[in-house]
């Protein structure tokens, strides 16, 4: 007997943007950097057991 799966899946529902690392520029004294996080994404997975 085999099992099917399928997953549907989301993250960052709200496309919110928000900051994961915020640091010093290196080149511009008294600002700042920083690296946001992943846009909104979506996506099937499904998957066969034998």
């Amino acid at each position: 007997m085999d099992k099917r799966d399928i997953s549907i899946w989301c993250r960052n529902g709200f496309d919110e943007r928000y900051a994961t690392v915020i640091f010093d520029a290196i080149n511009q004294p008294g600002s700042y950097e920083t690296f946001v996080g992943d846009p909104r994404q979506w996506g099937v997975t499904g998957s066969v057991h034998l």
